[in-house]
Formats: structure tokens, sequence, C-alpha cells
């Protein structure tokens, strides 16, 4: 007969080892519902957000802030894409840690796409559609950028600072283009198009 050892554990231990169970099966939080149910969801993760891009066959893309918890509608991918086994990674840019601007790629999916974006943290940001045709959005966030997209491509254009030393946060960033006095002047001045963005200081 073999030498078999049991060991049993007192009721002290056993109160332990399920307070530490319930703990880690409590460390999970449950969050705000998302307005369109995503199966086979991509995420990549960017400071405070969670970048939601696309589910299967559905185009609709999210950022889900985590401090906030509220869900924001960032973009919605090309007509022509479908997602059936898509995959979405964010590059990681070590030279610039603190940018609210990240690159994530798209690849696969039925018909094996390969899209590249630029995305910029829609939380603290201030938006304007602009230019002559208004195909043009102009995105302004801290701590002094503005980044430039065609509406018609969805093509992303250019990322530049501001011309402030200033730190901006919390501004207003409007356009001027519906003012009569203004659109008057631009006549006579062949200007094409101008934004206002106020700060507090």
């Amino acid at each position: 007969m073999d030498n078999q050892t049991t060991t049993q554990n007192s009721p002290e231990r056993e109160t332990e080892q399920l307070k530490q169970n319930q703990h880690l099966i409590t460390s999970f939080q449950i969050l705000k519902k998302l307005h369109t149910p995503l199966s086979y969801a991509q995420c990549a993760s960017h400071k405070h957000e969670l970048i939601i891009c696309g589910g299967k066959n559905e185009r609709i893309c999210y950022s889900y802030h985590t401090l906030k918890n509220e869900y924001k509608h960032i973009c919605n991918y090309p007509i022509d894409v479908i997602l059936d086994g898509h995959c979405v990674v964010k590059l990681v840019d070590n030279r610039n840690k603190d940018s609210n601007q990240t690159t994530l790629l798209s690849f696969g999916g039925k018909y094996k796409h390969t899209l590249v974006t630029k995305y910029v943290s829609v939380c603290r940001v201030r938006v304007v559609i602009g230019g002559s045709n208004n195909n043009l959005l102009f995105i302004t966030y801290r701590s002094n950028n503005i980044s430039v997209f065609d509406l018609n491509t969805f093509q992303f254009i250019k990322n530049d600072a501001l011309l402030t030393s200033d730190y901006i946060d919390y501004h207003c960033f409007v356009s001027n283009s519906e003012n009569r006095q203004w659109q008057e002047m631009a006549k006579k001045n062949k200007q094409k198009y101008q934004m206002l963005l106020f700060k507090y200081t």
C-alpha cells in the first residue's frame, strides 16, 4: 500500500482563500453599455481611452474614456470594408509619449483591407468643419496642436502646432465663415476661411 498524505486546510486558511478568490472575481468593473453591440471588436488603448474599431459586419468606431465612463463615436470604416476577421494594432511612438495622437493599423477583414489612421483623442478636443467646400475637419487639442483631415477622402492631411506658446485646454474653437461682415471682408481680401480660437487664461 502506498503512503498517501492528505492535507486538510484549517477553516481560517479556507476563509482566506475564499476571500482571495472573491477579490479576483470582483476586480472587474461593469461599464456603461455600448450603443451598438459589437461582436469580434478590435481595440487599442490610448492613455485613458479604449479605441473600439468596429466589429463583425459593423463599421462604426468608438472611443471609451475609462475615467469618465462614456463613449464617443469617432468614425466609420469606409463603406467598401467588411469587417469579418480584422485586426487593429497601435504603433507606439517612443519619441512622443505625451501626444494625444496615435497611429492605428487595421488589416484583414473579408476583402483583406489594409488601412492606417492617425487617431487624435476625442477628449478635450474642439472641432470645426470648414474649408472652401466644407470638406476639411480641423481638430485642435492640447497642448497647442491642430490636425486636418479631408472628409471626402478620409485622409489625414497635416498635423501642426498652433502659433501660440500657451497651453490650450477646454478652449472654444469656432468658424467665422457664417458671419456676413467677415464674408464681405473675405471677398475683398481673397481670404478663403477663418476660424477663431478662444482660450481662458
